[in-house]
Parts: C-alpha cells; sequence; structure tokens
C-alpha cells in the first residue's frame, strides 16, 4: 500500500493546482479588478507551484525511489545488451527478480506520468518540468524503464516517454 502513497499524494497535488487555476479562473470571471485578480493569481500559481515541487521532489527522493532506481540501473549494468529480453523473459517464466524489477519499473514510470498530465493540462510548462526533473531522471525513464515497458507491452502508450524525450531533446 506505501508504493501507492506518493501517487495519491501527488495526484492530490494535480487536483490542488487544478482547485487552484478554476478558482483563479472564477475571480476573474467575476468581475474584480484585473489588478487584484492577477496579484491573486500570481499568488495561487505559485502556492500550487511550491506543493508540486515539494511533492515531486520528496517523492523521487524517497528511500524507496532510490532503491527502485537503483535495481533498475544495475540490471541493466548487469545485461546491457539484452536486459529487456531478459525482463521479458522473466515475465513469462515469474520469479523474484523480474517481479521485484517491474514493481520498480512501474514506481519509476508513474513518477512521470503525473508530471506529464500537469504538463498536458497547462499547470505546469517545460520551463518549469526542465527545472524540475534533472536530465539523469529521464535518462532512467528512457534508457532503462521504456524498454521494460515495451518488452511487457509492444503496444504500450508513448505519451509521456514522448513527451521527456522531446523536452530533453533526446
Amino acid at each position: 500500500m506505501q508504493d501507492w502513497v506518493w501517487v495519491i499524494q501527488l495526484l492530490s497535488a494535480v487536483g490542488v493546482a487544478a482547485a487552484a487555476f478554476f478558482a483563479w479562473q472564477s475571480s476573474k470571471a467575476a468581475g474584480k479588478s484585473a489588478a487584484a485578480a492577477d496579484k491573486s493569481a500570481e499568488a495561487t500559481e505559485n502556492t500550487v507551484k511550491a506543493q508540486i515541487v515539494m511533492e515531486i521532489t520528496s517523492t523521487y527522493s524517497s528511500s524507496d525511489m532510490g532503491e527502485s532506481v537503483k535495481r533498475l540501473h544495475d540490471w541493466k549494468r548487469q545485461y546491457p545488451q539484452d536486459f529487456a529480453q531478459l525482463f521479458e523473459k522473466g515475465l513469462r517464466e515469474p520469479n523474484n527478480i523480474t517481479e521485484q524489477l517491474d514493481g520498480d519499473r512501474r514506481k519509476v514510470a508513474h513518477y512521470f506520468h503525473p508530471i506529464r498530465a500537469m504538463l498536458d493540462c497547462g499547470v505546469v510548462d517545460e520551463d518549469f518540468v526542465r527545472k524540475l526533473v534533472k536530465p539523469d531522471q529521464v535518462d532512467i525513464l528512457l534508457d532503462v524503464v521504456e524498454p521494460l515497458v515495451k518488452a511487457k507491452d509492444p503496444n504500450y502508450d508513448h505519451s509521456t516517454f514522448d513527451t521527456f524525450r522531446r523536452i530533453y531533446n533526446k
């Protein structure tokens, strides 16, 4: 259950951001003076972005995430040429290592999905994402997690991977 706590927290931050956005829109529509509405909107936006930064950074810096990233790096380092194929084979013939790696894959992938969703909804922009998500984090997503996702499901949803590939020119 604790594996999902950070996802719930991140989704809560998205919900807060959406509520703030709609509150800002509502205040502007209610006819407040433009200066007061802009000041209120800016304060709300700063608060929401601070919450997003705290959630995302604490999620990635958690010991659980650190262990998952290390196991995924170690797996690729141990089997550099065929790590995804061995993972796929392990999915067909389940074992503890593959089950652990599959959980690690999901954890890392699900860290990036809400960030892409916030970007798609306009809650954050690409500059904000580049300041928040470091290139080495994107490397694990694209170089390790994506091949494992593809090994598990060749018809996987590319949207999150393509978004980060585009933002980071990879």
